[in-house]
């Protein structure tokens, strides 16, 4: 059997792109060529194809995921295969992701953001407030909020397929600033010459920083 002057090579092609696979074959008479389309142990001619030039050149129009498979170049009692692999598009799993809701986070703890998808060869890009962040692939891990961490994050999964998005807003809150002991500082008297020691404490989340007045004046350095 003459063997192809071009053999038909693997392919791999997205969604709706056109596929050619060749099979050219030379002699005289021009030996006949045939194809046969291979998936899930059925063998069929496949009716999406045109084949040109005496069925060596098959044209696959707008390929989808069923026409995924082996084909195979049938030259007299010779066969040559090749692979046609679709890309599979990015898929969201939103059963388990982290990331189409609002939440609440507590100044200071750790919150994490996932974006699981399925699909082939995928990327992550993440971004804050419309500014790309680092991420872990389809994690994002902050081990400490801070109230800069508040706002919208979004994910983008993407191949050469095509790409597939999500959406979330995170408030970071805080616990408001609270005296100890009411707030109320007791009245001193002291002799010119010794030290005086006033304390006021409060507790809040982030941590409060404190200002003293004398006088309605502020004084500097300012602490508990």
């Amino acid at each position: 059997s003459p063997l192809p002057m071009v053999q038909p090579q693997d392919v791999q092609a997205n969604p709706g792109e056109d596929v050619v696979l060749e099979c050219l074959v030379g002699g005289s008479p021009v030996p006949s060529v045939s194809w046969v389309y291979k998936t899930n142990d059925n063998e069929a001619t496949d009716n999406k194809a045109e084949n040109l030039f005496d069925h060596s050149i098959l044209v696959l129009s707008g390929v989808t995921m069923d026409d995924e498979g082996v084909y195979t170049c049938i030259v007299g009692v010779a066969n040559f295969s090749a692979t046609l692999i679709i890309n599979r598009p990015p898929v969201l799993d939103v059963n388990n992701s982290i990331l189409l809701e609002t939440r609440n986070i507590l100044f200071g703890a750790p919150f994490t953001l996932s974006c699981n998808a399925s699909g082939d060869e995928l990327v992550w890009l993440w971004y804050h407030n419309g500014l790309m962040v680092e991420a872990s692939g389809s994690s994002l891990v902050v081990p400490s909020s801070s109230l800069a961490n508040s706002g919208i994050y979004q994910c983008f999964a993407y191949n050469t397929a095509s790409y597939a998005s999500a959406t979330g807003n995170i408030s970071v809150y805080g616990i408001p600033a609270t005296f100890v002991h009411r707030g109320t500082l007791s009245d001193e008297v002291v002799f010119i010459g010794q030290s005086l020691e006033l304390k006021c404490t409060a507790t809040g989340v982030p941590t409060p920083s404190y200002q003293w007045f004398k006088d309605l004046l502020p004084l500097s350095p300012s602490s508990s």
